[in-house]
């Protein structure tokens, strides 16, 4: 984790998504803002990206996990970055 966080802050919000959350990375590339729940520190997933196709999530249907403590704050600190992806950029 403290390698990606060396290298960028978008590298580190991608580590923290895939090993704290458990996201795919069809997830990660469609994950917005609007889906980011601070309140609650909560994560929805209503689509993912599969070969530049916006679609379901695997399995056809949303998902919520929870947050975990460092995750929550990285992406607090992130999300003054322009733009409505979260993580990567379509």
């Amino acid at each position: 984790m403290d390698g990606a966080a060396a290298v960028d802050e978008r590298a580190y919000i991608t580590v923290l998504l895939g090993g704290e959350a458990g996201l795919r990375s069809g997830e990660m590339t469609a994950l917005e803002w609007p889906d980011v729940d601070f309140r609650r520190s909560l994560l929805h997933f209503n689509r993912s990206e599969w070969e530049g196709q916006v679609g379901t999530p695997k399995g056809g249907r949303s998902r919520t996990v929870p947050m975990t403590a460092r995750l929550h704050e990285a992406l607090k600190a992130h999300r003054h970055l322009i733009g409505p992806g979260v993580a990567l950029q379509r």
